[in-house]
């Protein structure tokens, strides 16, 4: 990925009962230090969405987690350019 493109991140839950957060980071072995945003305003079975924009070229990671512990099911998740 190049720097300065913006991205647009959609996570849908396709139940009801999970509560799912987004975040898309540019080096996994420094999330904090490199969260390029975050998510996590809906509740259960609703939808979140993030736009972020690019520091720098190489690779992004998107991390898909819980409010819950234990909790996981199927979702949805759309990327785009913005």
């Amino acid at each position: 990925m190049q720097a300065g493109i913006g991205l647009h991140f959609r996570l849908v839950p396709l139940r009801d009962d999970l509560d799912l957060a987004l975040f898309v980071v540019d080096d996994c072995s420094q999330p904090v230090a490199s969260c390029l945003g975050s998510m996590d305003g809906g509740l259960g079975g609703e939808m979140e969405e993030l736009h972020v924009r690019t520091r720098m070229a190489g690779d992004l990671f998107v991390v898909v987690d819980s409010f819950a512990a234990r909790a996981g099911g199927p979702f949805r998740l759309s990327v785009g350019l913005k």
